[in-house]
Protein backbone atom coordinates (compact mmCIF):
# COMPACT_ATOMS: atom_id res chain seq x y z
CA UNK A 1 0.00 0.00 0.00
CA UNK A 2 2.68 2.52 0.61
CA UNK A 3 4.29 1.79 -2.66
CA UNK A 4 0.82 2.61 -4.63
CA UNK A 5 0.69 6.30 -2.55
CA UNK A 6 4.39 6.93 -3.37
CA UNK A 7 3.77 5.99 -7.35
CA UNK A 8 0.25 8.16 -6.86
CA UNK A 9 2.09 11.00 -4.54
CA UNK A 10 5.07 10.87 -7.54
CA UNK A 11 2.34 11.23 -10.61
CA UNK A 12 0.38 13.73 -8.93
CA UNK A 13 3.04 16.26 -7.88
CA UNK A 14 4.61 15.88 -11.46
CA UNK A 15 0.85 16.63 -12.96
CA UNK A 16 0.45 19.44 -10.42
CA UNK A 17 3.99 21.33 -11.79
CA UNK A 18 3.62 20.62 -15.38
CA UNK A 19 0.07 22.19 -14.87
CA UNK A 20 1.26 25.16 -12.61
CA UNK A 21 4.00 25.41 -14.27
CA UNK A 22 2.51 26.67 -17.40
CA UNK A 23 0.89 29.78 -16.47
CA UNK A 24 3.91 30.42 -14.53
CA UNK A 25 6.27 30.30 -17.91
CA UNK A 26 3.45 32.67 -19.51
CA UNK A 27 3.57 35.44 -16.79
CA UNK A 28 7.37 35.10 -16.15
CA UNK A 29 8.03 36.13 -20.34
CA UNK A 30 5.13 38.47 -19.95
CA UNK A 31 7.12 40.20 -16.74
CA UNK A 32 10.25 39.89 -18.51
CA UNK A 33 9.59 41.72 -21.79
CA UNK A 34 7.83 44.23 -20.04
CA UNK A 35 9.99 47.36 -19.84
CA UNK A 36 7.29 49.06 -16.95
CA UNK A 37 8.59 48.56 -12.94
CA UNK A 38 4.49 48.91 -11.74
CA UNK A 39 3.31 45.98 -14.47
CA UNK A 40 6.54 43.90 -13.66
CA UNK A 41 5.61 43.96 -9.54
CA UNK A 42 1.72 43.68 -10.20
CA UNK A 43 3.60 40.32 -12.20
CA UNK A 44 5.07 39.38 -9.99
CA UNK A 45 2.20 39.20 -7.56
CA UNK A 46 0.01 37.10 -9.94
CA UNK A 47 3.05 34.94 -10.16
CA UNK A 48 3.18 34.23 -6.40
CA UNK A 49 -0.57 33.53 -6.70
CA UNK A 50 1.10 30.72 -9.54
CA UNK A 51 2.83 29.67 -6.60
CA UNK A 52 0.01 29.19 -4.05
CA UNK A 53 -1.80 27.14 -6.57
CA UNK A 54 0.81 24.53 -6.80
CA UNK A 55 1.65 24.54 -2.85
CA UNK A 56 -2.37 23.92 -2.56
CA UNK A 57 -2.35 21.09 -4.96
CA UNK A 58 0.85 19.58 -2.94
CA UNK A 59 -1.20 20.17 0.55
CA UNK A 60 -4.64 18.49 -0.92
CA UNK A 61 -2.15 15.35 -2.20
CA UNK A 62 -0.72 15.39 1.43
CA UNK A 63 -3.72 15.38 2.95
CA UNK A 64 -5.65 12.54 0.69
CA UNK A 65 -2.69 10.38 0.67
CA UNK A 66 -1.34 10.86 3.76
CA UNK A 67 2.02 10.68 2.61
CA UNK A 68 3.46 12.04 5.77
CA UNK A 69 2.67 13.62 8.65
CA UNK A 70 4.75 16.71 10.42
CA UNK A 71 5.14 17.88 13.37
CA UNK A 72 6.90 21.20 13.21
CA UNK A 73 7.34 23.92 15.56
CA UNK A 74 8.84 27.11 15.60
CA UNK A 75 9.21 30.27 17.29
CA UNK A 76 9.62 33.70 16.40
CA UNK A 77 10.57 36.93 18.23
CA UNK A 78 8.15 39.23 16.25
CA UNK A 79 4.82 38.41 13.95
CA UNK A 80 4.76 37.43 10.69
CA UNK A 81 3.33 39.36 8.01
CA UNK A 82 3.05 38.45 4.02
CA UNK A 83 3.79 41.51 2.99
CA UNK A 84 7.16 41.50 3.87
CA UNK A 85 10.25 39.22 2.82
CA UNK A 86 11.95 37.05 4.85
CA UNK A 87 15.44 34.56 4.37
CA UNK A 88 14.73 31.23 5.52
CA UNK A 89 17.33 29.20 6.11
CA UNK A 90 17.43 25.35 5.59
CA UNK A 91 20.06 21.92 5.48
CA UNK A 92 17.98 20.31 2.95
CA UNK A 93 17.71 16.95 2.46
CA UNK A 94 15.42 16.32 -0.53
CA UNK A 95 13.18 17.48 -2.95
CA UNK A 96 10.74 16.25 -0.38
CA UNK A 97 11.72 19.03 1.68
CA UNK A 98 10.93 22.19 -0.75
CA UNK A 99 7.12 20.74 -0.53
CA UNK A 100 7.61 20.09 3.08
CA UNK A 101 8.79 23.98 3.48
CA UNK A 102 6.15 24.96 1.15
CA UNK A 103 3.07 22.96 2.88
CA UNK A 104 4.11 24.45 6.04
CA UNK A 105 4.71 28.01 5.45
CA UNK A 106 1.78 28.44 3.10
CA UNK A 107 -0.47 31.72 4.01
CA UNK A 108 2.43 31.97 7.44
CA UNK A 109 5.36 33.80 4.72
CA UNK A 110 5.25 34.96 0.94
CA UNK A 111 5.65 32.23 -1.20
CA UNK A 112 9.49 30.98 -0.65
CA UNK A 113 11.75 31.48 -3.38
CA UNK A 114 14.51 29.45 -3.82
CA UNK A 115 18.39 30.03 -4.52
CA UNK A 116 19.70 27.09 -7.25
CA UNK A 117 22.92 26.07 -8.50
CA UNK A 118 22.99 26.81 -12.53
CA UNK A 119 23.07 22.87 -12.97
CA UNK A 120 19.58 22.37 -11.92
CA UNK A 121 18.18 25.42 -13.90
CA UNK A 122 17.91 22.44 -17.03
CA UNK A 123 15.72 20.03 -15.12
CA UNK A 124 12.69 20.03 -17.20
CA UNK A 125 9.90 22.44 -15.63
CA UNK A 126 11.29 22.54 -12.52
CA UNK A 127 14.49 24.32 -13.39
CA UNK A 128 13.23 27.62 -14.96
CA UNK A 129 10.54 27.96 -12.45
CA UNK A 130 13.38 27.53 -9.31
Amino acid sequence: MNSLRGILAALFIALNTAVWCIPLYVIGILRFLLPVASAKRALSGVMDRVIDGWVGGNRVMNAVLRIHQIDLSFQVSKPLSLKKRYLLVCNHQSWADIIILQNTFRGILPPLKFFTKRELIWIPLLGPAM
